[in-house]
């Protein structure tokens, strides 16, 4: 039996249902079944700050609908994404929870807001000097755990802003694009290095441990980076 808003509803649960209760709203839940519930609380100051970021909507028209068990693919996509990556923490983990809780409240304002902004095009990209001062950031840092705040600030964006021209500009997410050169780096140390050890070598380039480092390698390459050393 649900309760949200004075309104109570008491039937069947499919999965993937969305229930959305604004803030300083009151709601009720009780289930008597095994399934499992994922919930999401998202700070008002953060919502408003990304409508804020995104095209100078005010705090006071930021305001959620009230929806009841409702259907949203890409919302159950990126709830399902922040599941996955929460139980199994692994390297670029910060950077990539900070990327789908930008697009979870996107979504929100998008389809789930009774303002709907009306969010800017992204034609150009970044240009290809502020381009360029971020991929020396990274190629810099390789070794450290990079966050999605730490490019935005190199050029002096949103981090909302940052992914989509960084997009624009690349065809590809910040995240992807730093997984690229931590694997480029791992093949260049493990051709021309070849007494570091792969255990040092994951360090070097940004990976939480050893085998992390295998999976990843073996996901971009096709082969362990044993077997790559011996195959140059």
């Amino acid at each position: 039996m649900t309760r949200c808003e004075g309104r109570e509803f008491d039937g069947e649960q499919k999965r993937g249902d969305l229930w959305l209760v604004p803030a300083e709203r009151s709601a009720y839940w009780h289930w008597e079944s095994t399934d499992e519930v994922m919930l999401f609380i998202v700070d008002p100051v953060f919502l408003s700050q990304i409508a804020a970021e995104t095209h100078g909507i005010k705090s006071d028209r930021v305001e959620l609908l009230s929806t009841v068990q409702a259907h949203d693919p890409k919302l159950l996509s990126l709830a399902v994404s922040f599941q996955q990556e929460m139980q199994q923490p692994q390297w670029g983990n910060q950077l990539y929870l900070e990327s789908l809780a930008n697009l979870f409240c996107i979504h929100l304002l998008r389809h789930h807001c009774a303002h709907q902004p009306k969010l800017r095009d992204y034609e150009t990209g970044l240009s290809p000097y502020r381009l360029q001062q971020v991929r020396d950031f990274i190629q810099a840092h390789l070794d450290r755990d990079i966050q999605l705040a730490d490019l935005a600030e190199t050029v002096n964006v949103s981090r909302y802003y940052f992914i989509r021209l960084f997009k624009q500009s690349t065809g590809i997410t910040p995240y992807q694009y730093l997984l690229q050169q931590r694997i480029r780096r791992a093949k260049e140390i493990l051709t021309q290095q070849r007494e570091v050890a792969i255990a040092e070598i994951a360090l070097k380039c940004g990976f939480a441990n050893q085998s992390h480092f295998t999976a990843q390698f073996g996901k971009a390459i096709g082969m362990t980076p044993k077997q790559f050393r011996a195959s140059v």
